[in-house]
């Protein structure tokens, strides 16, 4: 398994990367929810996921209907780092417009992506512009 933050090749079966810590979790193909490696099914909805193609008997699930199929973990950082970037982005011209307090909504929202992705270059520099608007 390749780490989303700091991307160091790291053995299946471990649940933190060996070399920045970082938390791993399996998504649910039938929910999307996060669980841990080894688990066997979803915390969420039932679904066994030993066997992700095998559906979650009526008993084991909660889920009324299925819902898309989850991104993998790579794919879902990568993705919120990008939006992340983007509010960043939208953030520094909102401010040179002049609208502060949308710059600083805008700003919360990068920090708090950027903090879930484990961008922390990122998020620190986010923190800063933040409390300049301040």
């Amino acid at each position: 398994m390749k780490c989303p933050k700091c991307q160091t090749d790291n053995p299946d079966s471990r649940k933190f990367c060996r070399e920045c810590g970082a938390k791993f979790l399996l998504l649910c193909p039938q929910c999307g929810s996060g669980n841990f490696p080894g688990d066997k099914f979803c915390g969420e909805c039932g679904q066994n996921l030993t066997h992700p193609s095998e559906p979650a008997s009526e008993e084991q699930s909660f889920c009324k209907e299925p819902r898309a199929p989850a991104l993998g973990i790579q794919d879902y950082f990568f993705m919120m780092f990008h939006l992340g970037r983007d509010y960043e982005l939208y953030a520094r011209l909102l401010k040179k417009k002049g609208d502060l307090a949308k710059a600083r909504d805008h700003l919360n929202q990068a920090v708090t992506i950027f903090r879930e992705c484990g961008a922390d270059g990122y998020l620190e520099k986010a923190e800063n512009d933040l409390l300049a608007l301040s």
